[in-house]
Formats: structure tokens, sequence, C-alpha cells
């Protein structure tokens, strides 16, 4: 399975940054919800559970406001949970020379 992150330029950062790694899953095996926790634990410092592949890529952790591409479907994550967007909410807030997380569009 293909899951892609988007960071929007977020906190003063002067880019954004998309990130594209495949992990070998069976595919209806796990829901979306339950492959986007696994995600969050696994790019986020201090969880115990940091996947090489981000210790490695030297990211931010994944934090409210990022996006999770998995199977052509989009996630943004909130304050708590995720919440389903579309391809055209994520590049317009991919766009912006800004983006603050806690004003909702």
């Amino acid at each position: 399975m293909l899951i892609i992150l988007k960071y929007p330029r977020t906190f003063g950062a002067k880019e954004t940054t998309t990130f594209l790694f495949e992990v070998y899953s069976v595919p209806g095996v796990l829901p979306h919800h339950d492959i986007l926790e696994i995600i969050f634990d696994n790019f986020n410092h201090g969880s115990k559970y940091e996947s090489k592949v981000f210790l490695e890529s030297r990211l931010r952790n994944l934090s409210v406001g990022d996006f999770v591409g998995l199977e052509g479907v989009w996630y943004q994550c909130a304050g708590s949970g995720w919440r389903k967007r579309t391809l055209a909410e994520v590049d317009a807030v991919m766009a912006l020379p800004e983006y603050m997380p806690w004003l909702k569009f």
C-alpha cells in the first residue's frame, strides 16, 4: 500500500513536504482508521513506536493539519482523530503561503 504524507507550511515552515513510502499490507484487512493511528504513532518522536523510515527521514512529527493519503483517500490529522478530505481540499491547503490548522475551512 502506498502511503503519502503531506505537511503544509505551518508554524513558519518555508516549504511544504510530501513524503511517500510503501508498506506491504493485505488490502481490506485493517480499516483506514486503524492504519492512520499506526501511522500517527510511527511518525511521532516519543511515541515509542517510531518507524525506521520516520527516523531516517528527519521529518518533523505528524501533527494537526497534516495529511495522509491511503489508497486514494485523503485524511487530515485533527485535534482528536482524523477528518476525511477531498484531493481538492488537500491541494488548496498545500498551496497556501501558510496554513493555520486551528482555522476551519
